[in-house]
């Protein structure tokens, strides 16, 4: 008993310690984005309701010299509110290390004139959780701790929100410390990857916040103190 407590708390400190690292990891990419420090847009991987989905680096690595991908979401400024509602929910969600990360919002120019609203997020190698559910034929989820997802939910409630579109394709899974650095291969090898490695740990982490509901009492209090 006495070794199952001990295994435990090492357990829960190598947690700590990797959510440490994640956030200040994190922290480190957003103050370069947010010191306007120039980023390359890469290929699309997804076109959605608002717009279009595309991969991202920095162009300056990072102070370790290491090269970070980003998820970009994208769409012309004239109709982007939905992004920038997102840009919002992200800023008050903010200091969490189970949601997925925003690195900050910026505005672009097309190639045909158009001003296009940017909002660059944590890239998730690992996929979804749908995409693990679908590839594992049920042995891929004994390594995912969803105590994150249920972290993740509390913070977004105890910030005042409820999530109206929480489904396994909103779940996303980044890579742990024991996974090692994040490579730029295709989205389409990283999820079978994901899928068939049961070495590899990932923490499961909440995202897209487009459809996020304030509550009706963080509401009646944002109108008081208006």
């Amino acid at each position: 008993m006495a070794v199952t407590r001990k295994m435990k708390g090492i357990e829960e400190e190598e947690e700590e310690e990797e959510e440490e690292q994640m956030m200040k990891k994190n922290k480190t990419v957003k103050e370069n984005v947010e010191d306007r420090v120039t980023w390359r847009r890469g290929k699309m991987i997804g076109k959605e309701s608002f717009g279009s989905v595309y991969l991202a680096t920095l162009k300056k690595p990072l102070p370790n010299k290491s090269q970070l991908l980003m998820v970009v979401k994208s769409a012309e400024l004239s109709v982007s509110k939905s992004l920038q509602e997102e840009r919002k929910v992200f800023k008050n969600l903010q200091g969490c290390p189970y949601i997925i990360q925003c690195f900050g919002e910026k505005t672009t120019t097309s190639q045909t004139g158009e001003t296009v609203y940017n909002l660059l997020l944590e890239y998730a190698s690992g996929g979804s959780l749908r995409d693990l559910i679908e590839k594992s034929n049920d042995f891929g989820l004994q390594d995912l701790d969803a105590r994150s997802i249920l972290r993740a939910i509390k913070h977004v409630h105890d910030s005042g929100y409820v999530h109206l579109d929480l489904k396994p394709d909103n779940i996303l899974l980044v890579p742990t410390k024991s996974q090692g650095k994040t490579t730029t291969s295709t989205p389409a090898t990283t999820k079978v990857k994901a899928a068939n490695n049961k070495n590899k740990k990932f923490m499961a982490k909440v995202c897209d916040f487009g459809l996020e509901k304030m509550m009706k009492q963080q509401i009646n209090k944002k109108k008081k103190e208006e």
